[in-house]
């Protein structure tokens, strides 16, 4: 009888000793992460560098007549960010041939990502002023435009419109 209630306390003793490696095993807990975060704004103040009134309404066709223009964006903000810019022209006259206008990035400081966006290549820190500058031709060449529809270009409205984008530095355009 002595020898039962041994052999039975030894399986109560295996059967609680197993338990308990085998709870182990499956249980473990961590040390407390502490996750910092930062608040802050990206505000960015714009400047038009623009040629005068009369060069605008005196564009004629040609590479020599490029019409320069140029933006500047300061970081007024506390957050570095990135920025990009899209660029979209169109015609007042929407019969009028768009791929009469070139609009060529004259900023090495810029990349072309897609047919309207440029992305800045570096983070634009607090107090960082970055410009974007263009050249806008246009080319009246006997491909893009017909003799017949010429004379519509002559005092035709081109706007152009500037669309900028700032992400957190982390972040992705997609």
């Amino acid at each position: 009888m002595k020898k039962s209630i041994y052999i039975v306390l030894l399986v109560i003793s295996i059967i609680i000793l197993l338990s308990g490696l085998t709870m182990s095993y499956f249980y473990d807990k961590s040390d407390k992460i502490a996750i910092p975060f930062t608040t802050g704004t990206f505000k960015v103040e714009l400047k038009e560098i623009f040629p005068n009134e009369e060069i605008l309404k005196s564009w004629k066709p040609g590479d020599s007549n490029a019409i320069p223009l140029e933006w500047s964006f300061k970081n007024v903000g506390s957050q570095r960010a990135k920025l990009r810019v899209k660029l979209e022209g169109k015609w007042d006259d929407e019969t009028l041939d768009k791929d009469a206008v070139h609009i060529v990035l004259t900023d090495t400081d810029w990349n072309k990502k897609d047919p309207c966006y440029y992305e800045y290549h570096e983070t634009i820190k607090e107090n960082d002023e970055v410009s974007i500058g263009f050249d806008v031709l246009l080319d009246l060449n006997p491909d893009n435009i017909t003799p017949d529809n010429c004379e519509a270009y002559n005092g035709a409205g081109y706007k152009i419109t500037l669309t900028m984008e700032a992400i957190q530095v982390n972040g992705s355009w997609e």
